[in-house]
């Protein structure tokens, strides 16, 4: 709690007046741990800030000693419903037994029918998680793709696919959940289309 205080405490940009706000030190919050949660691991494209490091890269940043670049992110509609995602967006069967039946397009036509646990649709930035993690290639971070891995595809023939960053669509037929860089779910029961 002391954590989220002090990261609570804001100045505004506007009257220059520190004020103290819970919905900043949450975004802070979910900020740093985008940042540098690739830096558990041995390989990331955000693997800049050691966990030891936090607080003099947080005092940098407040003084303006930082680097800025653009990444690609994914953004999914379910159902009228809009879901981002810096690393990844996955759909999976959650706590069902039963896998899940997924037709994949790409503008428009057929690219394959699979039928799996799941799919992990990834940007550059997400390729060295989760992806990389079920078989999905590292991709380079500044590239104009995603790739589409399968989770646990009851097929031989199914493997990752890298297509350029636009214009895919998914379509069940069963219960599954979405979930947006690992935060947050929403629930779906047989949603059209994806």
């Amino acid at each position: 709690m002391q954590t989220m205080m002090h990261l609570g405490k804001i100045k505004n940009p506007v009257t220059d007046k520190i004020e103290s706000d819970l919905s900043a030190a949450q975004a802070t919050i979910d900020l740093i741990e985008m940042l540098t949660e690739k830096t558990k691991g041995n390989l990331g494209f955000l693997a800049e800030v050691r966990a030891d490091e936090i607080t003099g890269f947080l005092q940098e940043m407040l003084i303006g000693k930082f680097r800025v670049t653009e990444r690609n992110i994914l953004e999914a509609k379910v159902n009228g419903k809009k879901f981002y995602g810096l690393n990844d967006i996955v759909i999976d069967k959650a706590n069902s037994i039963r896998m899940i039946n997924i037709d994949a397009f790409y503008n428009d036509e057929k690219i394959f029918k699979l039928v799996a646990d799941g799919i992990i649709i990834s940007t550059p930035t997400g390729s060295t998680g989760y992806s990389l993690s079920t078989g999905g290639p590292v991709i380079s971070p500044h590239s104009s793709v995603f790739s589409v891995t399968p989770i646990c595809p009851h097929s031989l023939n199914i493997r990752p696919i890298i297509l350029p960053d636009n214009a895919f669509k998914l379509l069940t037929s069963s219960y599954f959940i979405c979930r947006s860089s690992g935060r947050g779910c929403t629930v779906i029961p047989s949603a059209p289309n994806f």
